[in-house]
Order: C-alpha cells, then structure tokens, then sequence
C-alpha cells in the first residue's frame, strides 16, 4: 500500500468530519497539520490567517516566524502587483486578503502594503493605512501624509499630521486642519509656541477649559473658577428641567459635551429617560413614579429599588456629585490655584448632606439640597 503523504492524509481525514465528533475532529485535524511539510503548512496557513492565535500556535514550535514572514511577503506582493492591473477583478477581495498578510509580513513589506493603501483612491483603504502608521509611525511617510491631506483632507490623516508634523506645518495649515479634528486640537498641539493661533472664542466651553489649562494660561485662573460654580448652576437647572434646558442663562454646560466632533451631550441617563417623568404612562415604566421630582434621582444614579441600596445607593450628595465637577478641579490644579481649591472644598463640606434612603421622599430630599446649593452659590455672587 502506497504510502500517503502528510497533504493527502490530511485530505482524506477532512472528508471524515461528521458533527457529532467535532471537537475530536478538530484535535485530529490539529496533529495532521503539525505533520505538513513547511512548504504545505505555508500554503494551509494562508487560508487562515484571520487566526492569529492559532497561526502562532502552529509557527512559534518550530520557529517558522521569519520563514511564514518571507513567504507572506512574496505572496503581498504578488497581490499588489495584480491590484495595480487596470483590469484587475476582484480587488475588494485582494484588498481584504492584503490586509490579513500584513500581520505576517517583514517590516519592509509591511511599509510596501502601507505606502499602496495611502494610494488607493478609496478612503476606508487609506483610513486603514493611517490606522497603521497611528500604532506604529514610520517617518519617512510623513512627507506622503503631506500630499494626501492636501488632496483628501482626511480626518484621520489631519490625527497623524498633529502628533508627528512640524508644528510650523499644522500653524501654516491649521485652518483647514481644524475644520476636520477642531480647533482645540490645534490650539493645544501649537498653542505654546505660536501665541497667535489661540482663540478660545472659538473653542465650547469643554475645550475652552482645556486649552487654558494645558497651556498654562495662570492669567485666566477667575475664569475658570467662574465656570466651575457657572457648571454646577447649570447642571442644577438642568437636572431640574428633566433634560429641557441644557444652556440655561445661556451658559453652555461644558463637561458633558462629547467634544467637536460628535456634537452630541452625555448625561447620566439619557433626555427621553428624563422627560418619561412628565408623559402619562403606567406607573412601573416611569422612573420613581409620576413625581415631577422623579428624574433626580436618577440623574445622581440612585436606583428605584431599596434593596440595591447597599451596592448603590450614595449615602451623602455633594457638590462633587454633580456632573463636571471633577474636571473643573483638575483645570485648577493644573493652573496652580490651591487657595480657590480650598476655598471649593471648604463649601463643598458645609453643603454636604446624608441622604435618608426611604423611597418616596428620595427626590424631595434631592430638590431641597439643590435648592440649599443654588441659593448659597447665587448669594456668594456666582
């Protein structure tokens, strides 16, 4: 009987398979291909590379790392070459499978597979190759990321020319660069050494704050205190309101703002969540009941149900409570001011309370206190 090769054995066990024994068909399978020649183990690998695991768990016994390197970066240029046909078909596929090899490839291939996707006329393969060069910058491509945010203006190449570009470029080009990652960006990566690039004007009250920190502006210290009692007001009607106001006094809230880029404002518990508080509906699908006061609680993370009160339930409510506060905090210390942090912690322990955990009088306990605050802030003057 003719011998069978480690391929042919290996064939012949996989017409075998049958559901019901398929985790020792997977064992079996395992053993056959640790007994393929490299040449063979090679080509089976290239039909799994999306398992990088288990790919590693083949290569790294037998110390095949740099062999599988080469042969994936011979088979990457095979697939680059045949991209670059003008009448090359299926290349979302070769793309997709260019992709998976680069994993596996020598540190120059990989620079290879990188320089074409910037090429491609398509922006998910570029975003993929900035991707790359994000976790792992090569410097002989920032003259490249030059031209293609010139040509394309992409967000996630404006990200790369900020963290690794002269800051001579991002000041000669920042206009257009902060129309795609926002000002704030801009004026904290070149704020200290081009003074005349920084308009807080423009910036939302959340970079705002920021961009005075990080670079230090100490002649703004009052400033920044004021936005953090400013803060605290206008959380306080916004709780208040059920989500509705969200500038009251034309004060924008700064610390829940996602940022330039998504626009959006995160709270606590979303503003529908807030405003099911004042709709007619049956009592256990609102929050806390039909109270007008129902949406406080949750806006502190108090749950509805006493028996969580021990893993949830905050015993005292205090100015730190309330959204943002910490990061009013941090731009103080930043700045330096420890007299104002003092003067802030001393009113935060007069203001704080204990809450007593009996379910239907948690939100007018809540109301009370932020009236108490509210009043104490307005007569302090801020």
């Amino acid at each position: 009987m003719k011998q069978k090769t480690a391929l042919e054995a290996l064939k012949e066990f996989e017409k075998l398979y049958d559901e019901k024994s398929y985790y020792d068909f997977l064992k079996f399978r395992h053993q056959l291909i640790c007994c393929l020649p490299d040449k063979d183990l090679f080509e089976l690998l290239d039909t799994m590379l999306y398992n990088q695991k288990y790919v590693a768990l083949l290569l790294k016994p037998n110390s095949l790392e740099k062999r599988f390197a080469q042969h994936q970066s011979r088979k990457a240029l095979c697939d680059i070459a045949q991209l670059k046909k003008p009448d090359c078909k299926g290349k979302m596929l070769l793309r997709k499978q260019l992709k998976l090899r680069f994993l596996y490839t020598t540190p120059k291939s990989r620079k290879e597979i990188i320089s074409f996707m910037l090429e491609q006329p398509t922006k998910k393969e570029r975003e993929w190759a900035y991707s790359k060069l994000k976790s792992d910058w090569v410097p002989s491509f920032l003259g490249k990321c030059y031209g293609l945010f010139e040509k394309y203006k992409d967000e996630k190449c404006a990200d790369l020319l900020l963290k690794h570009a002269p800051h001579s470029f991002i000041y000669a080009h920042r206009d257009e660069i902060s129309e795609k990652v926002g000002p704030y960006m801009v004026i904290r990566t070149i704020g200290r050494e081009y003074p005349d690039a920084v308009d807080l004007d423009a910036l939302d009250a959340n970079a705002k704050l920021r961009a005075i920190a990080n670079l230090r502006l100490t002649d703004r210290r009052h400033e920044v205190e004021n936005m953090l009692y400013s803060n605290i007001i206008a959380e306080i009607e916004y709780a208040w309101s059920a989500g509705k106001i969200k500038s009251p006094n034309q004060f924008e809230r700064p610390w829940v703002n996602y940022g330039f880029r998504q626009g959006k404002y995160r709270t606590i518990v979303s503003d529908d969540v807030f405003e099911q508080s004042f709709n007619e509906k049956p009592d256990w699908e609102l929050p806390w009941g039909k109270s007008e006061l129902g949406q406080l609680p949750y806006y502190f993370r108090i749950p509805d149900e006493p028996d969580e009160k021990l893993l949830n339930f905050p015993n005292y409510l205090s100015l730190m409570s309330i959204n943002g506060t910490g990061l009013g905090l941090w731009a103080m210390g930043k700045l330096g001011m420890s007299n104002e942090i003092l003067r802030f912690a001393k009113l935060n322990k007069e203001l704080e309370i204990q809450l007593t955990y009996k379910h239907d009088e948690i939100p007018f306990q809540i109301d009370d206190w932020l009236y108490k605050v509210l009043s104490r802030l307005t007569a302090e003057g801020f």
